[in-house]
Protein backbone atom coordinates (compact mmCIF):
# COMPACT_ATOMS: atom_id res chain seq x y z
CA UNK A 1 0.00 0.00 0.00
CA UNK A 2 2.92 2.36 0.59
CA UNK A 3 3.41 2.54 -3.18
CA UNK A 4 -0.02 4.19 -3.45
CA UNK A 5 1.19 7.10 -1.32
CA UNK A 6 4.95 7.57 -1.64
CA UNK A 7 6.82 8.72 -4.72
CA UNK A 8 9.85 6.68 -3.67
CA UNK A 9 10.78 4.51 -0.71
CA UNK A 10 14.39 4.88 0.38
CA UNK A 11 16.12 1.78 1.82
CA UNK A 12 16.57 3.50 5.19
CA UNK A 13 12.83 4.24 5.41
CA UNK A 14 12.05 0.64 4.50
CA UNK A 15 14.42 -0.61 7.22
CA UNK A 16 12.72 1.58 9.82
CA UNK A 17 9.25 0.51 8.66
CA UNK A 18 10.18 -3.17 8.86
CA UNK A 19 11.51 -2.69 12.40
CA UNK A 20 8.75 -0.48 13.86
CA UNK A 21 5.53 -1.21 11.91
CA UNK A 22 2.98 -1.86 13.14
CA UNK A 23 3.80 0.58 15.88
CA UNK A 24 4.38 4.17 16.97
CA UNK A 25 6.57 5.38 14.08
CA UNK A 26 5.35 7.87 11.48
CA UNK A 27 7.54 8.27 8.38
CA UNK A 28 7.30 11.30 6.08
CA UNK A 29 7.60 10.54 2.38
CA UNK A 30 7.50 12.69 -0.74
CA UNK A 31 3.91 12.20 -1.88
CA UNK A 32 3.04 10.43 -5.07
CA UNK A 33 1.80 12.91 -7.69
CA UNK A 34 -1.96 13.28 -7.69
CA UNK A 35 -2.54 12.92 -3.95
CA UNK A 36 -4.87 15.59 -2.62
CA UNK A 37 -3.34 18.62 -0.93
CA UNK A 38 -5.73 17.82 1.93
CA UNK A 39 -3.43 14.85 2.59
CA UNK A 40 -0.06 16.24 1.53
CA UNK A 41 -0.30 19.82 2.71
CA UNK A 42 1.66 22.52 0.96
CA UNK A 43 4.95 20.61 1.32
CA UNK A 44 3.93 17.73 -0.95
CA UNK A 45 4.67 15.16 1.74
CA UNK A 46 2.61 12.36 3.19
CA UNK A 47 2.97 11.05 6.75
CA UNK A 48 2.51 7.27 6.93
CA UNK A 49 2.03 5.12 9.99
CA UNK A 50 0.89 1.55 10.46
CA UNK A 51 -0.72 1.52 13.90
CA UNK A 52 -1.08 -1.54 16.06
CA UNK A 53 -4.19 -3.67 16.31
CA UNK A 54 -7.11 -3.26 15.80
CA UNK A 55 -6.50 -0.53 13.22
CA UNK A 56 -3.82 -2.51 11.34
CA UNK A 57 -6.06 -5.55 11.35
CA UNK A 58 -8.93 -3.52 9.87
CA UNK A 59 -6.71 -1.93 7.22
CA UNK A 60 -5.54 -5.36 6.07
CA UNK A 61 -9.13 -6.15 5.02
CA UNK A 62 -10.08 -2.94 3.27
CA UNK A 63 -7.01 -2.89 0.99
CA UNK A 64 -6.62 0.88 0.80
CA UNK A 65 -5.00 3.47 3.05
CA UNK A 66 -7.06 5.17 5.72
CA UNK A 67 -6.41 8.84 6.33
CA UNK A 68 -6.90 10.35 9.72
CA UNK A 69 -5.77 13.13 11.95
CA UNK A 70 -4.64 12.51 15.48
CA UNK A 71 -7.53 11.93 17.84
CA UNK A 72 -6.86 15.03 19.89
CA UNK A 73 -6.83 18.77 19.60
CA UNK A 74 -3.42 20.41 19.06
CA UNK A 75 -1.55 20.96 22.33
CA UNK A 76 -3.97 18.71 24.22
CA UNK A 77 -3.09 15.25 25.54
CA UNK A 78 -3.75 12.36 23.13
CA UNK A 79 -7.10 10.64 23.49
CA UNK A 80 -6.73 7.32 25.27
CA UNK A 81 -10.13 5.83 24.42
CA UNK A 82 -13.26 6.43 22.35
CA UNK A 83 -14.89 8.50 25.09
CA UNK A 84 -11.94 10.92 25.08
CA UNK A 85 -12.39 11.34 21.32
CA UNK A 86 -16.09 12.07 21.79
CA UNK A 87 -15.23 14.54 24.56
CA UNK A 88 -12.83 16.36 22.20
CA UNK A 89 -14.94 16.37 19.04
CA UNK A 90 -18.55 15.70 20.02
CA UNK A 91 -20.85 14.85 17.15
CA UNK A 92 -18.56 16.32 14.46
CA UNK A 93 -17.15 12.81 13.79
CA UNK A 94 -18.81 10.42 11.35
CA UNK A 95 -17.38 7.19 12.76
CA UNK A 96 -15.42 5.97 15.76
CA UNK A 97 -14.03 2.44 15.87
CA UNK A 98 -13.71 1.64 19.55
CA UNK A 99 -10.70 -0.61 20.03
CA UNK A 100 -10.58 -0.02 23.76
CA UNK A 101 -8.02 1.96 25.70
CA UNK A 102 -4.80 2.74 23.84
CA UNK A 103 -1.64 1.04 25.04
CA UNK A 104 0.47 4.16 24.97
CA UNK A 105 0.18 7.73 26.12
CA UNK A 106 2.97 9.21 24.00
CA UNK A 107 2.54 10.37 20.41
CA UNK A 108 4.32 8.54 17.62
CA UNK A 109 7.88 9.34 16.66
CA UNK A 110 8.00 11.22 13.34
CA UNK A 111 10.99 10.85 11.03
CA UNK A 112 11.86 11.93 7.53
CA UNK A 113 14.34 10.05 5.38
CA UNK A 114 16.04 11.97 2.59
CA UNK A 115 19.27 11.29 0.75
CA UNK A 116 20.08 8.41 3.10
CA UNK A 117 19.77 10.61 6.21
CA UNK A 118 17.22 9.99 8.94
CA UNK A 119 15.93 13.14 10.63
CA UNK A 120 13.83 12.95 13.78
CA UNK A 121 11.08 15.55 13.54
CA UNK A 122 9.34 14.56 16.77
CA UNK A 123 10.72 12.17 19.34
CA UNK A 124 7.92 10.01 20.61
CA UNK A 125 6.92 6.52 21.61
CA UNK A 126 9.29 4.72 19.21
CA UNK A 127 12.24 6.51 20.88
CA UNK A 128 14.68 5.28 18.25
CA UNK A 129 17.88 5.59 20.24
CA UNK A 130 16.69 3.76 23.34
CA UNK A 131 14.41 1.27 21.58
CA UNK A 132 16.74 -0.88 19.55
CA UNK A 133 18.40 1.48 17.07
CA UNK A 134 22.02 1.91 18.07
CA UNK A 135 24.60 4.35 16.76
CA UNK A 136 26.55 1.58 15.00
CA UNK A 137 23.33 0.47 13.26
CA UNK A 138 22.64 4.04 12.25
CA UNK A 139 26.01 4.13 10.51
CA UNK A 140 24.78 1.23 8.39
CA UNK A 141 21.61 3.22 7.72
CA UNK A 142 23.84 5.90 6.13
CA UNK A 143 23.54 8.47 8.88
CA UNK A 144 21.30 9.97 11.50
CA UNK A 145 20.46 13.58 12.18
CA UNK A 146 18.78 14.32 15.50
CA UNK A 147 17.21 17.75 15.52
Amino acid sequence: MLGLLARAIEPEALALAMKYWPGPLTILFNAKPGLSEFITGKEGKVAVRVPGAPAAWLASFIMFPVTSTSANISNEPPASDAQNVIDYFGDSIDLIIDGGKTRGTHPSTIVEVSGGKIRVIRDGAANLLSNGIKWDQLDRLSGFLYE
